[in-house]
C-alpha cells in the first residue's frame, strides 16, 4: 500500500463529507501504520462527524505525533463538544463528570478550544392569525426553549395574545409577500446560540429532550435536518408527506434564508464551513396541508402567486419549479403542473434529493389526466438519470396494474417493496409504509390470489396507521376466498366507519344473498343505495333481492327510486314494468314498457312485454299489433308466435291464429298448448267452411 497515496484519497474523502467511505481506507491504512499521527487525526474527524465522539477523542489522543490543521481542528471541536455537554449538565441543575474528565485529557494532549459554544435555545415562529393552532404549537415547544421569538405580519385575531401568555418575545412587521424577510427578522431578534424555526401550525412531537441534549452538544455541526410529517388529510391519521429541512441550527452571522416561498437557510449554513447532519428521531407535525386549513386561509392561492413570482425571477430553479408544481396538483390543475414538472426534471442534478418525487409528481399528473399510457415512459427516463428507487417502482407498478398488465405489476411492486427510502428524500412516506403493501394486494386480487392479497392487506395496515380502504379490500379479498365468516367480520366493523359505510353494507348483503337471507340482503342493498344516492351496484342488489323473495312492492319501490337518479334503461324500464304489474299498476307498467319502445324501437322484448299486458286486460287487437312488431325483430320466439296466435283466436281470425300456431310448432315441435290450441282452430277452420 502507498502510505502517501492512501492517506490523501483518506482525507479528499473527509472534505468531501463521505465519512462512510473515507473509514475502511483509514483502518486498512493505520493496520499497516499503526502509529501514523495523520490518519489518526482524520479517523477522529470521521468518528467525529458521526457521533462517536469518545472514539474520536481517542483517535486525537493516538495522533499526538501529528502537527497541522486536521488535529487542531479536531481537537478544538471536541472541547466545544464537550463544553456543550457541560453546559447542559448545568443548565439542568446536574454536572457531567465524564465531559470534564475528557476534555481534561485532550487539554493535556494539546487540544484548545479556538471559540465559545453555547447552549441557549430560541423558538423562532412566522405567524398571522393562528389562533386555532398557535397554543398547540406553543406547548410542544415551551419546554425545551428558552426563549420564544414571534414575528407578527398582521393578525386580527388572538394570535398575540396568546403568544405572549406563553411569554414570548412579539414583533410585528408588515407582510410583503417575502418569507424569508419575515424569518430573518425572527433570527435577528433571538438571543440564542441555536434556533429552532418552527410554524404555529406545526408542533414538535417525539423525544425531543433527549434529541436536543445531543443537538446542541455538538457545535460542528452548523445545523440539523428535522423529518417534517405533513398531514394531507384531517386529524392525526391519514395521509402524509415527508420532507426533511435544517429547523435546528447554529445562529451565525451570515445565516440567513432565502427565497420569498419555500425559504431556504441551507446554503448559509453550509456557506459556514460545517455540515448538517441529520437529527435522527426528531419529527415536526405540520397541520397546515389538511384541506380545511388550506380553504381557511387560502394559502394555495397565495402560495401558487409568490411561487410563480419566483419562478418569473428564476425560471431554472428546478426546485421552485418542483414546488410550483406540487402546488398546481393540490389546485387540481394537473395538466399545468405536468408542463411545470417536465421542466423541472429537465433541469434536475443528480445530486437533487427532490429528483425522485419531481418525477414521480410527473407521473401523478400524467394519471390525473387519464394518460397512464405514458408513465411508463417517464418511469424509463427516471431509471436511466438515476433517480429510479421506491417511488418511481411504486408509480410504474400502478401504471401496469391500471394497464391490465398484472403479471408485471407484481414483479414491479416486490421491487419497489425491497426498496428503502433514502435518507433526506421529500415525498409521500405512505408509499413506504402502507401503500405500497396495499398495491400489492390489489394486484393480487386481480390475479384472483385473494389468500395472499388479504395478507398483504394486513400487512399494508401494520404497516401504517389502520386506514378504512384497507379494512375494505381485505373483506373482500376473504369474501372472494370464500371466507365468509371472516369477511362479515370485517365487513360489521366497516359498517360504522362513514368512509367505506355503503361498502360494507354492500358486502353484508352479498353475503346474505348468498344464503339465501334475501330479506336482509335488500334492506341493506337499499340502505347503501340510500346512502350513496347513486351506486348502481347497490340498487341492483336491492332489485334483485325483491326479486327473489316475490316482493313486488319492493320492486316497484326499487325502480322509482333509480328512476329519481338516473334515466331509466330499456332493460330497468321493462323489469320495473313487469314489477308494477304484479301489483296490478297496469296503467303505470304500460307506460314503462311503451317508454322502453320508445328509447329502444327494435328491443323485441319491449314489445313483448307489452303485448302480454295488454293481452291480459283483453285489448286483444292492440296486443296482436305488437306482436307482431316483436316478431319482425325477433322471429324465432316461438311462445310470441303462439301468444299471437292466441290474440288472433281471441279476435277470431283464424286463419292468422292457425299460420301464428304453425309458426310457433315449427321452432317448438313439442310445445303442448300450441298443438292443442292449433286443433281447435282448425276444428272452427272446418266449422266454417
Amino acid at each position: 500500500m502507498d502510505r502517501n497515496a492512501t492517506l490523501k484519497q483518506a482525507a479528499t474523502l473527509v472534505t468531501e463529507r463521505d465519512f462512510a467511505s473515507a473509514e475502511p481506507v483509514l483502518l486498512d491504512l493505520l493496520a499497516l501504520f499503526p502509529e501514523d499521527g495523520e490518519a489518526h487525526a482524520l479517523l477522529g474527524t470521521v468518528f467525529l462527524y458521526t457521533g462517536r465522539e469518545k472514539a474520536s477523542a481517542q483517535s486525537f489522543m493516538k495522533a499526538h505525533g501529528a502537527e497541522g490543521p486536521v488535529r487542531e481542528a479536531l481537537g478544538a471541536h471536541l472541547l466545544a463538544h464537550l463544553e456543550g455537554r457541560r453546559l447542559l449538565a448545568k443548565k439542568g441543575g446536574g454536572v457531567d463528570p465524564e465531559a470534564q474528565r475528557l476534555a481534561k485529557s485532550l487539554r493535556d494532549a494539546g487540544a484548545a478550544l479556538n471559540e465559545k459554544p453555547g447552549v441557549k435555545l430560541s423558538a423562532c415562529l412566522v405567524v398571522r392569525n393562528e389562533e386555532r393552532h398557535l397554543e398547540r404549537c406553543l406547548a410542544s415547544v415551551r419546554p425545551f426553549a428558552d426563549e420564544i421569538v414571534v414575528v407578527d405580519t398582521g393578525s386580527t385575531d388572538r394570535t398575540i395574545e396568546i403568544a405572549r401568555s406563553f411569554r414570548a418575545k412579539v414583533l410585528t412587521q408588515a407582510w410583503d409577500d417575502d418569507f424569508s424577510a419575515a424569518r430573518n427578522a425572527a433570527l435577528e431578534a433571538a438571543s440564542g446560540d441555536w434556533a429552532l424555526v418552527i410554524d404555529a401550525d406545526e408542533e414538535l412531537i417525539g423525544n425531543w429532550e433527549a434529541l436536543l441534549k445531543e443537538a446542541l452538544s455538538r457545535p460542528h455541526f452548523s445545523g440539523y435536518h428535522v423529518s417534517i410529517h405533513n398531514r394531507l388529510s384531517e386529524g392525526r391519521s391519514g395521509e402524509l408527506y415527508v420532507h426533511t429541512a435544517p429547523r435546528l441550527f447554529q445562529r451565525r452571522p451570515g445565516v440567513v434564508f432565502t427565497g420569498k416561498i419555500h425559504e431556504q437557510v441551507a446554503p448559509s449554513l453550509l456557506a459556514t464551513g460545517r455540515p448538517i447532519a441529520n437529527l435522527e428521531g426528531a419529527q415536526i407535525l405540520h397541520h397546515g396541508y389538511a384541506p380545511t386549513v388550506m380553504r381557511e386561509k387560502r394559502k394555495i392561492e397565495r402560495d401558487l402567486r409568490l411561487l410563480e413570482q419566483e419562478v418569473r425571477a428564476n425560471p431554472n430553479d428546478s426546485f421552485q419549479l418542483y414546488n410550483l408544481a406540487s402546488a398546481l396538483m393540490i389546485a387540481e390543475r394537473p395538466a399545468e403542473a405536468e408542463h411545470v414538472a417536465r421542466l423541472c426534471v429537465g433541469l434536475l442534478k443528480p445530486t437533487d434529493s427532490y429528483g425522485a418525487p419531481a418525477f414521480l409528481l410527473l407521473t401523478e399528473s400524467l394519471r390525473r389526466q387519464g394518460r397512464t399510457g405514458e408513465i411508463l415512459a417517464v418511469c424509463e427516463e427516471a431509471d436511466r438519470r438515476g433517480f429510479g428507487g421506491i417511488l418511481i417502482e411504486f408509480a410504474r407498478a400502478n401504471a401496469l396494474f391500471h394497464g391490465g398488465r398484472h403479471e408485471q405489476a407484481l414483479r414491479s411492486i416486490n421491487r419497489c417493496i425491497s426498496f428503502p427510502w433514502p435518507v433526506g428524500m421529500p415525498g409521500d412516506y405512505g408509499i413506504l409504509t402502507h401503500k405500497r403493501h396495499a398495491l400489492k394486494a390489489k394486484i393480487l386480487r386481480a390475479l384472483g390470489r385473494n389468500e395472499e392479497a388479504a395478507e398483504v392487506y394486513q400487512r399494508a395496515e401494520e404497516c401504517g396507521k389502520p386506514i378504512a380502504g384497507y379494512l375494505y379490500g381485505k373483506a373482500v379479498a376473504l369474501e372472494q376466498a370464500g371466507r365468509f365468516e371472516e369477511a362479515l367480520a370485517l365487513y360489521e366493523q366497516g359498517e360504522y366507519t362513514p368512509e367505506i359505510a355503503p361498502l360494507c353494507m354492500k358486502g353484508i348483503a352479498r353475503i346474505a344473498a348468498l344464503r339465501k337471507e334475501h330479506r336482509k340482503a335488500a334492506s341493506l342493498f337499499e340502505k347503501a343505495w340510500q346512502h350513496t344516492g347513486d351506486d348502481y351496484e347497490a340498487w341492483l342488489g336491492w332489485a334483485k333481492a325483491c326479486e327473489a323473495q316475490g316482493d313486488a312492492d319492493g320492486m316497484q319501490a326499487a325502480y322509482a327510486a333509480f328512476s329519481e337518479k338516473r334515466e331509466p334503461t330499456p332493460e330497468i324500464l321493462i323489469n320495473w314494468g313487469r314489477a308494477l304489474t304484479e301489483t296490478r299498476q297496469y296503467e303505470r307498467a304500460l307506460e314503462c314498457f311503451i317508454g322502453a319502445i320508445k328509447r329502444s324501437p327494435s328491443d323485441a322484448n319491449a314489445y313483448f312485454n307489452a303485448g302480454d299486458l295488454l293481452y291480459r286486460l283483453e285489448h286483444y287487437g292492440d296486443a296482436a299489433g305488437l306482436y307482431e312488431t316483436a316478431l319482425r325483430h325477433e322471429p324465432d320466439h316461438a311462445q310470441g308466435w303462439f301468444v299471437l296466435g292466441n290474440c288472433m283466436a281471441q279476435l277470431d281470425a283464424y286463419d292468422q291464429a292457425q299460420e301464428a300456431y304453425k309458426k310457433a310448432l315449427k321452432l317448438h315441435p313439442d310445445h303442448p298448448q300450441a298443438l292443442h290450441n292449433l286443433r281447435f282452430v282448425q276444428r272452427a277452420i272446418q266449422k266454417a267452411a
